[in-house]
């Protein structure tokens, strides 16, 4: 995919930003589809492609999951709590990883569960470049860790914890060590 900035849609999607300028909205010419839009000279965000990249996305987005949790060695459980899903939506996940087996476009996730997915690639790729070892670097995930942000514990006990301010507050943290700032 390639970025493309463009001018916004009315509605929530339309600019947050106080002071969108008309040049900060200009058109520009791209091959491929928009991901992204450009608020501002100081700030940007990402927003999910319309129909049918959207579905592309997600069915990319399932696979990827489906390979970390293989690496990760996770009991559906935690994938489950990791997409935000509950015990009893499991023919759901089920039906997710039939369609992204069989490369189905009618596969759909909402906003919540691409933004998780997202976080926990984040800090997949974060790990990966924290660690030579890869086998380390999957193997983090489990190992406890005396840092306050997990009390000692795992940090995958605080990512299955299901909430979205667990999965970015794990992401700070493996982001901020790769960066030297943890």
């Amino acid at each position: 995919m390639t970025l493309k900035l463009f001018q916004p849609p009315a509605g929530p999607l339309g600019p947050v930003s106080a002071d969108p300028s008309p040049q900060t909205w200009s058109p520009l010419p791209a091959a491929g589809p928009p991901i992204a839009q450009v608020l501002s000279p100081q700030c940007s965000a990402t927003f999910f492609p319309p129909e049918p990249e959207a579905k592309l996305a997600a069915l990319a987005a399932i696979r990827a999951f489906r390979k970390l949790a293989g690496l990760w060695q996770l009991d559906m459980s935690d994938q489950l709590a990791l997409l935000g899903l509950r015990e009893t939506q499991k023919a759901t996940y089920y039906r997710w990883l039939r369609e992204a087996r069989a490369g189905s476009r009618s596969l759909q996730l909402d906003r919540d569960q691409m933004a998780r997915i997202s976080h926990l690639l984040a800090i997949f790729e974060a790990l990966g470049q924290l660690f030579q070892v890869p086998e380390q670097a999957d193997g983090w995930v489990r190992r406890p860790n005396s840092h306050p942000v997990f009390q000692g514990r795992p940090p995958l006990e605080r990512l299955v914890r299901g909430g979205m301010e667990d999965l970015i507050a794990v992401r700070a943290y493996v982001e901020g060590a790769w960066e030297g700032l943890a």
